[in-house]
């Protein structure tokens, strides 16, 4: 039979023009040159296992030839990429012509073989590739020509694309349950009459006429309805990996054929109502799963809307229409009311904002001229206008957007582990089925077809495959709507064991708006010199106490800057070396008279100036530490601040232990002490200095406005500015870990009885169908419960059944 379609991506052939290559020793039919390079850079870097694992019919699209020189323009990077950091990018591209997990195998060791490439994850589901790559090795144009090359066409991604993608999987999956409800309505209808006919007899040639319109209605349902159970199917067996839809494709298709056979020859019976009633029920519950998953994608808020593609951008009177990603830090943007905000930026005058979408927060948020908006934000009763601070990949959002792309590009071990236990289970219902057909063959050959049906029906691990990512899923949800963002997929497992609670102090449990309280200062310095040198060191970080400096800053030029975390900065001005941070950095001799002051300016080692700041508490500190004591948590204090003022809040708190003046390393070590004597901690930090600490916690969370490296380190990100979630957050992830333990006890309880009653022949096919599909419902309905809110804590632990065992004090004094 002559060739129709192209081997590569199975495109049709045109009329003339075809290219031939010989792969694995057989002539393939190419439809372009691009395809015909496409296939020959594959074999040659030995990735010719793709067309193996590929599913038949889901090649990529056509290899492109498009000219993606504009990915290398430094608006576009800026933009979309942000700026390199050590030399080191991020994007997130949105890829066409993705139809299986082969897709995903090629195009994942397609780009790691690419030099200057650190990372590609690729996410089937929402068809996205996060990239690490090294801008001075490879060109971003390079590696979406590779990826073109292979029939994928890249595109600069827009979070609209994913919304519109679970639109349209939500329409596809409520037209097949529609149509599968349908026919088995009516199967059922023609069942009864067949299960009268078989009791009070009947004509075979009425008998013949139900038989066949009951095929007509349940052909539908199996073909169009079934149709992801085979497909799925397809693609598990030509990956040889098993999973659930191959025992649920398998049971369908001998069910239908042996239905057919048993119509056309007249025989005893026939399974299309029990065959509509599996496919309905399955559908019903894999709706359901669809629906959690899909809910807590949208959560997550990244996913809810773009930011807007233009901006009318400011210059003198007149108002310009532009390109968001044209906009350069230091324009001025006007915003209508009701509008979102495209850029970080800072007010020019007083506004109101509601920044739901980026912090939970319902109630729009008062803000004052020279305050931060960000991207995302809301425009509430009036129009605002705002000079650009950060565009594109640098905004707030970009940042917990790659956050969320890289979350959802990973899986934790234990759903993994979980999918594994389902191929094993899957491969041994197989065998189980086959040994069951022929024990049944040598004691009732005329029952042995639908006793072995019914096994393999009844055993479909669904419920145990859905027991994990469905709670998951739910409990991720829980989280983002009490403002917090999974950014490591095991933090969800990992906050159900937490036993203590450790805090950063400022930008923590302090807003972060550090003042400068009062001065001290040596003979012949004047307030103003001193401030305007400290804001010169300062002007370059990004830790809370540098913002209290920035609006003195006079443009003082400074050399040889140099960050020390947790100590403070030096640098030179005018050929005297400055030093700013704690007294024991700024004067290391301690022979040298000190000034008072929770921060020293000094030069050439010489005390010039004390600073005294001031701090506001979070107003909901207090309660969120009681209840958490409630709850049988400790909670300490870990901060690199002074003794005094660390000790003075630690009591105010009534926190179990606090540690001051303490270095990167010493904030490592204290936490290896703390979790080695009381178990696993909660970590929860804002800022630089801490993010090796958030690394080493076995759990732990950055405020969503510090550093963008704290946030990289941590495993959950607080979106908001209320720490009152954080007791919620615990409970939510114990009742997701008992959720998944209740869950995975039904699934494994239900095949251990339903297995061996339906291998002895007490359950016909339609009941196996009816168990199989509401068990898994049940695991999803179940999962559900957990977007229920929890009833409010009892506030004492023995009284809360979610709370945990007290944990030993810590015996002797720990203040600093």
């Amino acid at each position: 039979m002559a060739a129709t379609h192209c081997f590569h991506c199975h495109e049709p052939l045109p009329a003339s023009g075809v290219h031939w290559l010989a792969v694995a020793g057989v002539q393939q039919p190419l439809c372009c040159g691009g395809c015909r390079a496409a296939v020959e850079w594959i074999h040659g870097q030995g990735l010719g296992d793709y067309y193996r694992l590929r599913a038949e019919g889901a090649g990529p699209g056509r290899a492109v030839e498009t000219d993606f020189a504009v990915f290398d323009r430094p608006a576009v990077l800026r933009y979309y990429a942000g700026e390199a950091v050590d030399g080191v990018a991020e994007i997130t591209l949105s890829l066409e012509g993705m139809r299986c997990v082969a897709c995903t195998w090629l195009i994942e060791r397609a780009l790691s073989a690419e030099p200057g490439v650190l990372r590609v994850r690729v996410q089937p589901l929402t068809q996205r590739v996060f990239l690490r790559w090294r801008v001075g090795a490879v060109q971003l144009s390079v590696l979406a020509e590779r990826l073109a090359a292979l029939g994928y066409r890249p595109q600069l991604s827009d979070p609209t694309h994913a919304l519109e993608r679970i639109k349209r999987e939500r329409r596809d999956a409520l037209k097949r349950l529609v149509v599968a409800g349908v026919g088995m309505m009516q199967a059922m209808m023609y069942g009864v009459a067949l299960y009268a006919g078989a009791f009070e007899g009947m004509d075979p040639t009425v008998r013949d006429f139900f038989r066949w319109v009951s095929l007509s209605v349940a052909a539908p349902v199996i073909f169009y309805s079934g149709q992801p159970f085979f497909s799925g199917a397809w693609r598990e067996l030509r990956a040889r990996r098993l999973g659930m839809d191959t025992p649920v494709a398998l049971a369908l298709g001998l069910a239908f054929v042996a239905s057919v056979y048993q119509s056309w020859r007249g025989g005893v019976d026939v399974y299309f109502d029990s065959l509509t009633m599996f496919v309905f029920f399955l559908l019903l519950g894999r709706f359901a799963e669809q629906s959690v998953r899909h809910r807590a994608q949208i959560s997550l808020g990244v996913l809810s809307s773009g930011l807007p593609p233009l901006a009318r951008r400011v210059e003198g009177e007149v108002e310009q229409e532009v390109a968001t990603l044209e906009l350069q830090p230091g324009d001025l943007v006007q915003v209508a009311a009701g509008c979102t905000i495209p850029v970080d930026g800072e007010l020019i005058e007083a506004a109101e904002v509601d920044e739901a979408m980026l912090s939970g927060e319902s109630m729009p948020v008062e803000k004052l001229a020279g305050d931060q908006v960000l991207a995302g934000s809301v425009a509430v009763s009036r129009p605002l206008r705002l000079r650009v601070q950060q565009t594109g990949a640098a905004t707030v959002w970009s940042s917990l957007s790659r956050l969320a792309d890289s979350a959802q590009a990973e899986k934790p071990a234990s759903l993994q582990m979980a999918e594994r236990v389902a191929q094993i289970f899957v491969a041994r219902i197989l065998i189980l089925t086959v040994l069951v057909a022929l024990a049944w063959s040598w004691y009732a050959p005329d029952r042995a077809f639908e006793v072995a049906l019914a096994v393999l029906v009844v055993s479909c691990p669904c419920a145990l495959s859905l027991a994990l990512p469905t709670a998951l899923a739910a409990g991720s949800q829980g989280l983002g709507r009490l403002g917090i963002l999974v950014v490591r997929p095991a933090a969800l497992e990992t906050l159900a064991q937490v036993r203590q609670v450790v805090f950063d102090k400022t930008g923590t449990l302090t807003d972060g708006q550090i003042r400068i309280a009062r001065t001290a200062l040596a003979p012949g310095w004047s307030d103003e010199r001193a401030l305007a040198l400290a804001a010169a060191l300062e002007q370059e970080a990004t830790h809370p106490i540098a913002r209290a400096f920035a609006a003195r800053a006079e443009g003082l030029a400074v050399t040889a800057r140099r960050q020390i975390a947790g100590f403070g900065v030096e640098g030179q001005i005018d050929g005297v070396r400055y030093r700013l941070g704690r007294p024991d950095f700024a004067c290391p001799d301690a022979s040298i008279p000190m000034l008072d002051g929770d921060i020293l300016l000094s030069a050439d080692g010489l005390a010039i100036t004390g600073f005294r700041l001031q701090d506001q508490l979070r107003a909901d500190a207090p309660a969120s530490v009681r209840e958490l004591r409630g709850r049988g948590l400790r909670s300490t204090l870990l901060s690199g601040d002074s003794a005094p003022r660390v000790a003075a809040l630690s009591e105010r708190l009534q926190m179990d232990a606090c540690f001051a003046a303490q270095s990167p390393q010493a904030k490592i070590e204290v936490l290896d002490r703390l979790q080695l004597q009381d178990g696993p901690a909660l970590m929860v930090g804002d800022g630089v200095n801490d993010a090796p600490v958030l690394g080493r916690a076995a759990v732990s969370m950055a405020m969503g406005r510090g550093a963008d490296l704290a946030k990289a380190h941590a495993d959950l990100v607080l979106l908001g500015s209320r720490l009152a979630v954080l007791p919620e957050a615990l409970a939510l992830a114990q009742r997701t870990m008992i959720t998944i333990r209740h869950n995975i006890r039904w699934a494994y309880g239900y095949n251990a009885v339903a297995i061996p009653v339906a291998a002895l022949g007490w359950v016909p096919p339609w009941l196996a169908a009816i168990g199989m599909s509401l068990s898994s419902l049940i695991v999803v309905v179940n999962s559900m419960r957990l977007l229920k809110p929890a009833r409010a804590a009892s506030g004492a632990g023995e009284h809360d059944p979610m709370s945990l065992p007290r944990p030993l004090a810590v015996t002797g004094s720990e203040r600093a």
